[in-house]
């Protein structure tokens, strides 16, 4: 018996639409496949490209410095503009000047090209804004946190590269990482890409703001930062998202009974442990307890009568003053991987704890290896100890534990919420390969304005050597020891 003819073309309506249906998804998923390879490959092209410009102005700096003359960076063609007063008298044509700028509410932000009109009409603005030049890592936290694009005239979360292509693909940005070349560059296309961006919606300052009403010279909020900016936004731009816990998850691969379970649990009340020391405990330079921020500062206990430590070998460096004296405590320490004591021998191990700075590393726990590398500095900069080795592999630290078999151990004042103002670095090699080891210092982070003098010791053969240096600017890299095994 035959089917019905409805049905028989109910049935071929349903087989063409899911034939229709599979196509369409086919044809997504080729394009969403074809569009990640390309972000992938523009992001790569991207970093390049700034490292390529970063190792330029690092070079024509040195060579203005080796030649005795001055360096002249590039002049900031980006600017990012924060609205920080209401509107209370206001004159009518500022008040037109901030809808221009798409400035209709307090904390709002834009990104603006900087050039002779967008400066007057900022300048005619200025109490009530306060605005400075944005870095590449400003740009990228504020997109990914905070971006929204404009889609059909609605305010859309910029959650998926499909949003940024479906707008900006026909100016060839496909992806996040071309929407931030193309705002931090100031490209070619950077006027619809900064039309399609909603204007940032920043959380209140942290800390809350001085004077809105005073400019920024003279003590208050307003005005051109240039680019202390940054530190304003980074800021701004902590809330807004839930806090993840900062316990982590302690698993043993292949156990699961009662004794894996209680390690757990012990190696958690560890970290909590390790946490507190870390947040609380004070400095043995100078009997102050350093917290998350670097101007968040408090003074100690007054110390007891027994044992004291000296100025670490920095200060000494730099002919600076050491400070009060302080009972000796655990000081603040970021850690890399667990690692076992080194076997080194009893003359290598003396020699590397000798004097100030070998008091700084069995403070820090810093383990003695057959080389030894260590560095000491007396601020909340982040200095960062790297090394090539013989096999080429590059020890620091993003990378602790190299092929050569070498171990940046001790890693401090990496994050803003573990600062100290005395801290250490320490690379050790328990069985170094035979060849040729290149380590120089790079000033990663610069939380002061002052000079940074750092000291350096390279322990080996039972002998230590010591380098004593007077600054090193943000962004600049030291060579300090080059020597064949």
């Amino acid at each position: 018996m035959t089917a019905p003819e409805s049905q028989v073309k109910k049935m071929e309506t349903r087989e063409r639409n899911q034939k229709l249906e599979r196509n369409a998804k086919h044809k997504a998923k080729v394009k969403s496949k074809t569009l990640r390879r390309k972000a992938f490959s523009n992001a790569a092209a991207y970093a390049k490209e700034y490292k390529d410009k970063e190792d330029q102005e690092m070079r024509l700096r040195r060579q203005a410095r080796a030649l005795g003359n001055f360096y002249v960076p590039e002049t900031a063609r980006l600017l990012a503009v924060i609205r920080i007063r209401g509107i209370n008298d206001m004159h009518p044509k500022s008040r037109k000047i901030l809808q221009l700028l798409r400035l209709r509410q307090i904390n709002n932000m834009v990104f603006v090209k900087l050039t002779k009109a967008t400066m007057n009409m900022i300048r005619k603005v200025e109490p009530y804004v306060a605005y400075g030049y944005p870095s590449l890592k400003t740009v990228r936290e504020v997109l990914y946190k905070r971006g929204h694009g404009k889609v059909n005239k609605q305010r859309i979360p910029l959650t998926d590269n499909s949003i940024i292509e479906g707008t900006l693909g026909k100016h060839g940005i496909v992806c996040m990482e071309d929407l931030v070349h193309e705002i931090y560059t100031v490209g070619p296309k950077f006027k619809e890409a900064s039309n399609f961006l909603w204007p940032v919606k920043l959380s209140n300052l942290t800390g809350g703001m001085t004077d809105k009403g005073t400019h920024y010279v003279e003590g208050g909020e307003s005005g051109l930062r240039e680019k202390y900016i940054n530190s304003m936004i980074a800021r701004m731009n902590v809330g807004g998202v839930k806090k993840k816990s900062k316990r982590k998850v302690v698993h043993v691969i292949g156990d699961d009974t009662e004794g894996g379970k209680k390690k757990a649990a012990h190696a958690v009340t560890a970290q909590k442990a390790e946490q507190h020391v870390v947040e609380h405990a004070p400095c043995p330079a100078t009997g102050q307890i350093t917290t998350g921020h670097p101007k968040e500062v408090t003074k100690a206990p007054a110390p007891k009568p027994a044992g004291t430590t000296h100025a670490p070998a920095a200060v000494h460096a730099a002919g600076m003053s050491a400070g009060p004296k302080v009972t000796t405590v655990k000081p603040v320490v970021q850690h890399g991987d667990s690692v076992a004591t080194a076997t080194a021998s009893k003359e290598t191990v003396k020699a590397a704890h000798d004097g100030e700075i070998g008091k700084r590393l069995q403070q820090a726990g810093a383990v003695v290896g057959a080389i030894t590398c260590s560095l000491v500095w007396d601020n909340t900069d982040d200095l960062d100890l790297h090394c090539t080795g013989p096999t080429g592999s590059h020890i620091f630290w993003n990378d602790k534990k190299g092929k050569c078999g070498g171990h940046l151990d001790v890693d401090m004042n990496a994050s803003d919420k573990h600062v100290t103002g005395c801290p250490v670095e320490n690379i050790f090699w328990e069985h170094p390969p035979k060849g040729k080891y290149r380590l120089w210092v790079e000033n990663n982070t610069s939380r002061n304005d002052g000079a940074t003098p750092f000291a350096v010791r390279l322990t080996k053969d039972g002998k230590s050597q010591d380098k004593n240096f007077k600054d090193i600017e943000e962004y600049e890299e030291i060579d300090v020891f080059e020597f064949t095994v």
